[in-house]
């Protein structure tokens, strides 16, 4: 059986520099990127590079829940549940999910079980919610319409 050639693993981020719209500006934690103009891309840019991670308020929580509605809150997590036709729709979901998580550098926990997959959503170096969990589950959303 041929051995898989090594996957290569992601360098870190250079620094200062990122393309969002075709023009440069300067972050904290910033790398060189080609980027599309879509929404979705401009908002993972943001998210990865200027989303601060304070925890939110349980007022700012509520607030915010109501443009995920398909989440929901308990504790210091936002936890989103679909059920898809086969197990392959729901790998097939995971990996858009897996490709927006990396583009904004903030990762959901996985469940999958069979056709199920929960997703859950916190900023453990703040120890709660914050906005990227709630940017990334709005990007999370666009997958399913």
């Amino acid at each position: 059986m041929p051995s898989r050639p090594a996957r290569s693993r992601a360098q870190p981020p250079e620094p200062d520099v990122t393309t969002v719209d075709g023009s440069f500006i300067r972050t904290p934690k910033a790398r060189l990127t080609a980027v599309d103009n879509s929404p979705a891309t401009r908002t993972i840019e943001i998210l990865s590079h200027a989303m601060p991670h304070r925890p939110l308020a349980p007022d700012e929580i509520a607030r915010r829940h109501t443009d995920v509605p398909g989440w929901s809150v308990s504790g210091a997590c936002l936890t989103l549940t679909a059920t898809f036709p086969s197990f392959a729709d729901a790998i097939d979901f995971v990996n858009e999910v897996a490709r927006l998580a990396e583009k904004a550098d903030h990762h959901p926990d996985i469940d999958v079980r069979h056709r199920t997959v929960k997703l859950s959503l916190t900023t453990h170096s703040a120890g709660g919610l914050t906005e990227a969990d709630f940017a990334l589950a709005r990007l999370i959303d666009t997958l399913q319409d």
